[in-house]
């Protein structure tokens, strides 16, 4: 079945004649084919979202900064809930894991009446007003700003941070929720660490100051790859020093590591990941 259409004044009903497709017509005239008889289902079903995690659960990684607002309580973890709570990046009050050794960096923007700091009290709205006590581990009145002025402020949870505390608002109980605060491994066990020049590989270390100096190391692959060699020494610049590195894999997401090294006082070590 073909399909005409047209855009234009109608003369009366009674001079109406039959319309013929011309050879040439502008922007105002138009015709479609269409079979009537073909099945046709354009319920695609739901758009892909563009956030697939865990709604509930945000980890942060140390590279993007946390974005504190505020919003309405729609779906609030710790009824009852209150009228307005606590946004990371957009998500209402989720679950925040972070990792010990990992700078956290906040751009706090939900007001001036709205103070962030991370507590081991799950109510927050300052303890101490109701008499009780409370461990303030990061935050506090000088932690709030607004979306033109934000407030950029740095955590970095160490060793003696539990594993579970609380973010919350200074001045308001229960706008927050849960920080769930975990061992990364890495960062927390190395003094020192430094990122390849190809960003591929983050590479720990730690002096030891004893009777025979000697460096732990540690390699970290930003992206996966299927090899992995390290080296040094100190005899290693401008020397035919060579490194030879292998992986044994052992089973699913653990392998051996070993090096080989040509030159004297290197330090060697066989590791597991």
């Amino acid at each position: 079945m073909t399909v005409i259409w047209a855009l234009g004044s109608m003369k009366p009903p009674d001079s109406l004649r039959p319309y013929y497709l011309p050879t040439k017509h502008g922007e105002s005239f138009g015709y479609l084919n269409i079979n009537v008889s073909d099945h046709m289902n354009d319920c695609v079903g739901p758009l892909d979202a563009e956030d697939k995690e865990d709604q509930d659960l945000l980890i942060a990684d140390g590279k993007e900064a946390l974005v504190i607002t505020t919003g309405p309580a729609l779906h609030y973890p710790n009824p009852p809930k209150p009228s307005k709570v606590i946004y990371i990046n957009r998500k209402e009050a989720p679950v925040l894991r972070v990792e010990r050794g990992v700078p956290i960096k906040f751009s706090i923007q939900a007001g001036h009446n709205v103070a962030l700091y991370v507590t081991s009290d799950p109510l927050g709205g300052n303890a101490t007003l109701r008499n009780l006590t409370e461990t303030i581990y990061f935050g506090g009145p000088k932690a709030e700003g607004v979306q033109s002025s934000p407030t950029e402020l740095i955590w970095a949870p160490n060793r003696n941070t539990p594993n579970d505390v609380y973010y919350q608002n200074l001045y308001n109980q229960k706008m927050g929720w849960k920080v769930q605060v975990v061992d990364g491994g890495l960062p927390d066990m190395y003094n020192n660490s430094v990122v390849l020049d190809d960003q591929q590989v983050t590479l720990f270390w730690t002096l030891s100051e004893t009777s025979i100096s000697s460096i732990s190391v540690a390699a970290r692959g930003e992206k996966k790859s299927g090899y992995l060699a390290i080296g040094f020494g100190s005899e290693m610049v401008n020397s035919y020093a060579y490194v030879v590195g292998w992986t044994v894999m052992v089973q699913e997401g653990s392998a051996h590591i070993g090096l080989m090294a040509g030159i004297p006082q290197i330090f060697i070590q066989q590791t597991r990941i």
